[in-house]
This record gives structure tokens, C-alpha cells and sequence, in this order.
């Protein structure tokens, strides 16, 4: 299975944060570009807590309270929710017994607890418990104290995350779901003003699709500022301007619906201002515009709706994806291994779990396996591969034919991905 999102969002450090939203949540908070959430359906023990923590949010642990911002920032959320006045968050101690060192404790992530940096125990609360077995620590609705229980009480949760990535201001975002991965594949693609690269090339198909890249004031800052879908009789380019179907101008305003592009391909501009572009067979292709406001920059994002009829054969940026599978596995706290199951040629990969905020406007944020420095080692070759002379260059770029899975004339190569075929 491939599904193909492109998202090219905005956010900088001095917007707002985004925060994701999960099951039982009552409540979330953003400091320092971290999110803070209080969750109080179900109550659960220390360790239900851990891992709902860990399994719900990215990079997400039960949270960790080192100054006194951010115990307010949880205090008020556990004030704005009067009806759950005790909440774990991430410190415990392992060994049991009263008037232990404060150096006893440590964080949920093994950090060691230091009280010189951060500490508000309700006085005497760590030297005096009655119950050696109090060894988990919670807030107190009303002055945010910390106080000693038993690990297996059941309480609200308050944790801590990755905020959602809105697509940073930098350069397109790509995701692709792969076979073997409940989360997509994520990276980035830093291009320069002018830079065209082709994305997908389906020689089965006949089918190109080609971007150009738009850069903010020669700044590391891009988004794509026009794209072409090129298959068989039918091309439809487009910039945030207008729509050229066939030579033909068209305009994002004015709704219209299944108007013919070519012998076998329609399109339809949706009463949101959305083109949907159906290819022939299960191959959909929507597109729309977006701003980022902070830079007025109007850009196009581009995202595949359907796509069972991609072949096997297909290249690009997205479409080497097709008929691949992968294998994720941890490799320490933060990190882990990609493999290509079916590509012995590809390195593992390193990648760690990132959120990022769907370019469909209804959709929620996505996990995906982030993968650094332009996904390399997840793409072939390198990004500059993939770049092509114009927006319209049909066929597949001609750096990768020495990656390609088929020869210049179409037929199968050497060189097919490992059981395959």
C-alpha cells in the first residue's frame, strides 16, 4: 500500500504551538515548545500511566517538572478540571522506606532527580511518609505540591510531548505510507528557488508529476509554487495564480465538476477551492492553495487520494515507494532502525517518531518515522537526482535512470527491488 501526502505548512518558533489531542484529555498547555497535557479518563497507576503517556503523544513521558513555569503551567490544568485534584507525573523513587535522600528519586526517563534545580514537595512530604511503599510522586490541585502514594493508586495523568509539526518554514514536507509500517515515512526536501524535481514517474502509466520549488529571500525557507501531472493526452499544471488544463486556463474560483482532460482523465474544482484531478483507474491527485501568513507566501500543497494504480516500476521522490516494505525497530530511547525488507541495497536507517499536521484541513495530526538530512538513506541517491530542466519534463529524470527498475525503453532492469516480481 502507498500513500503519498505532501505537506508544506507553516510555523516558527514564535507562533503558536500546536498540541495534539488524545483519548481522555481534558486539558493541554504549550511552554518552551513543549506540550503539556492532563488526562483524566480513565484514572490509572503510575505505570498505566507511563505508558499511556508514551504510547499516545510523540516523544511522549509522563512529565517532567524542572522549574517552577512549568509546574504552573500543570497546575492550571488540573485548576481548570476542579474534579481530578491528584495527578501522577513523572518522578518516583525505586527503593522504598522514609528519609531517603532526595537523590532517591529520578525522572521517568532515568534522569536523575536534583533538587537544587526544581523541587515542591509539600514540606517534609519525602522524609515523613507513613507507607515505606510510596514511592510514586503526584500534583496536588490548588498549590501544586508534590506528594508520595503508592504506585498502584489510580489518578489523572499529566504528560508531556513533542508539540505537532505544521510543516516547519523550511522546505516541503513528504510522507509516504509503506507496507509493513502502521506510521508513514516523513523527510524533508530543501530546495532553492527554480529547483523543478520530479516526484513521481510511472513509465506504465505514462505519468510525470513535476515541482517547482519557490524560496523565501535566498533563506533556506521553500515551498512549491507550481506543479504538472502529465499522463498519456492529458497535462494540468497549476501555481496558486491559475489552472492550465490542456492549454486551457482555468480558475481555482470557479467551481466546476468531472470536466474531461484528455481521452481517460477529469477534473473537478471543488466549491473549497480544491483541484481533484482522477486519473484513469484508482489514481486520484488533489491539490490545493495555502499562505504563510507570517511570510506572505501563497504555495500549493499536493497530496495523492488514491493511488492503487501506480505500478511497481514507478520512481521519483514518492514513487520508488511503490511495492516496497520496511521493518521499524527500537534502537535505544529516542531512536530507531528503518529497514527495507525487500531492498538489500538500502543502508538501515536511523528515524524517530515525530507528529506532523496533515495537510487536509479536517484531518488530525499524523505519527510518522521522521527521517533527518533529506532522507537519505531512504531515498536513492541523493535529492538532486530527482531535479529535471522544466516543470513539463515528461519521462523519468535523467539522473535516475541508473536507479530505475525498468531500461530507457521501459521494459524491467537488472536492478529490481528484491523480490518483487
Amino acid at each position: 500500500m502507498l500513500r503519498l501526502i505532501l505537506l508544506a505548512s507553516v510555523m516558527a518558533s514564535a507562533m503558536a504551538v500546536t498540541c495534539e489531542s488524545g483519548p481522555g484529555q481534558a486539558g493541554s498547555a504549550s511552554l518552551d515548545g513543549v506540550c503539556y497535557y492532563l488526562v483524566t479518563s480513565p484514572e490509572m497507576t503510575w505505570d498505566e500511566a507511563k505508558r499511556h503517556c508514551a504510547n499516545t503523544y510523540s516523544n511522549g513521558l509522563l512529565a517532567k517538572i524542572t522549574s517552577q513555569a512549568i509546574n504552573d503551567v500543570l497546575e492550571g490544568l488540573m485548576d481548570d478540571d476542579p474534579g481530578n485534584p491528584k495527578a501522577w507525573f513523572g518522578l518516583s523513587k525505586d527503593l522504598p522506606g522514609n528519609d531517603l535522600p532526595m537523590t532517591s528519586y529520578e525522572w521517568v526517563d532515568f534522569e536523575a532527580f536534583d533538587s537544587n534545580i526544581y523541587e515542591n514537595f509539600n514540606p517534609g512530604e519525602h522524609t515523613n511518609r507513613p507507607n515505606d511503599s510510596d514511592k510514586c510522586v503526584y500534583m496536588q490541585q490548588g498549590q501544586g505540591k508534590w506528594f508520595n502514594r503508592e504506585c498502584e493508586d489510580d489518578y489523572s495523568v499529566l504528560c508531556q510531548g513533542d508539540p505537532v509539526d505544521n510543516g516547519g518554514i523550511q522546505d516541503p514536507h513528504l510522507m509516504v505510507q509503506i507496507a509493513g509500517s502502521d506510521d508513514p515515512v516523513c523527510f524533508d526536501l530543501k530546495g532553492q528557488e527554480g529547483e523543478k524535481y520530479q516526484l513521481i514517474y510511472d513509465p506504465e502509466r505514462d505519468l510525470t508529476i513535476n515541482c517547482d520549488i519557490l524560496q523565501y529571500q535566498n533563506t533556506s525557507h521553500s515551498w512549491f509554487k507550481a506543479i504538472a501531472i502529465m499522463e498519456d493526452d492529458c497535462e494540468v499544471t497549476m501555481d496558486v495564480r491559475k489552472i492550465i488544463v490542456n492549454g486551457q486556463s482555468i480558475s481555482w474560483d470557479i467551481p466546476s465538476r468531472d470536466q474531461e482532460c484528455g481521452r481517460s482523465a477529469t477534473y473537478t474544482v471543488t466549491p473549497e477551492g480544491h483541484l481533484v484531478v482522477q486519473m484513469a483507474g484508482k489514481l486520484q491527485l488533489t491539490l490545493r492553495r495555502d499562505m504563510a501568513k507570517r511570510y506572505n507566501v501563497h504555495f500549493l500543497d499536493f497530496y495523492v487520494t488514491q493511488h492503487h494504480d501506480l505500478s511497481p516500476l514507478s520512481h521519483g521522490i514518492l514513487g520508488q515507494f511503490q511495492g516496497a516494505k520496511i521493518s521499524v525497530k527500537p534502537m535505544n530511547k529516542k531512536n530507531n532502525l528503518l529497514k527495507f525488507e525487500n531492498d538489500s541495497t538500502k543502508p538501515m536507517t536511523v528515524v524517530t517518531r515525530r507528529m506532523r499536521k496533515s495537510v487536509l484541513p479536517s484531518a488530525n495530526a499524523m505519527a510518522c518515522w521522521f527521517s533527518g538530512f533529506q532522507g537519505y538513506g531512504i531515498i536513492e541517491g541523493v535529492p538532486s537526482d530527482y531535479l529535471v530542466e522544466s516543470l513539463t519534463f515528461r519521462g523519468i529524470a535523467p539522473n535516475l535512470e541508473q536507479f530505475a527498475k525498468f531500461d530507457v525503453n521501459g521494459a524491467p532492469g537488472d536492478d529490481v527491488i528484491d523480490g518483487l516480481f
